[in-house]
């Protein structure tokens, strides 16, 4: 998940450098422009990291009563 970010951040810099030809920019522009992937990525990480992972294994609250409990059998 980290590498798939990472990759994107740094494909991100070079369209931003080259496509947008800011390569050349003041360095105040450049600088601005090259955090914001960063700044991006750095959000989405935290927000996937922070999020608990024990709600995926879990049924939502309207799905228990169509689940059959084997001890009413």
């Amino acid at each position: 998940m980290i590498g798939i970010f990472l990759i994107a951040a740094v494909k991100v810099r070079y369209v931003i450098l080259d496509f947008m030809e800011l390569r050349g920019a003041p360095i105040p522009v450049r600088i601005a422009f090259e955090a914001w992937p960063v700044g991006v990525a750095a959000v989405i990480l935290g927000f996937w990291f922070a999020t608990p992972r024990s709600h995926v294994t879990q049924l939502p609250a309207c799905c228990h009563s169509a689940v059959p409990d084997p001890v009413d059998n």
